[in-house]
């Protein structure tokens, strides 16, 4: 009875601070894509990708070395490539119905330069 207590606390402040939200279908659109593979290619941007992935690759070190709560530190390892890798999905473009039967995977993805450098 007393860890479903704590559960549920841990619940309720999860639930505090991250209130649940509904996104619409259509909320990130391809000028959003755009938008964010022009700032990752910048200067700041490359940047910013040099700490994700070093935050990637020290978090996987640690969950490795961790002898009290491995299990913990391979989640939060887990969850930090999975945010990573989140990221990267919201840069694929959505062609629209009409230009989807006529546009080839490479000539939708030729508008990007690569953001791994």
């Amino acid at each position: 009875m007393n860890n479903f207590i704590r559960r549920l606390r841990a619940a309720w402040f999860f639930w505090k601070h991250f209130p649940p939200t509904q996104i619409p279908s259509n909320y990130w659109t391809n000028e959003n894509a755009r938008a964010l593979s022009n700032f990752l290619v910048s200067d700041t941007g490359i940047k910013l990708r040099h700490q994700w992935v070093e935050k990637v690759h020290m978090s996987a070190q640690r969950a490795i070395m961790e002898q009290a709560h491995p299990e913990y530190m391979a989640g939060v390892a887990w969850g930090t490539r999975g945010m990573v890798a989140f990221v990267d999905s919201l840069l694929e473009l959505s062609p629209s119905p009409s230009e989807s039967e006529t546009l080839t995977e490479q000539q939708i993805e030729g508008e990007f330069r690569s953001v791994n450098r």
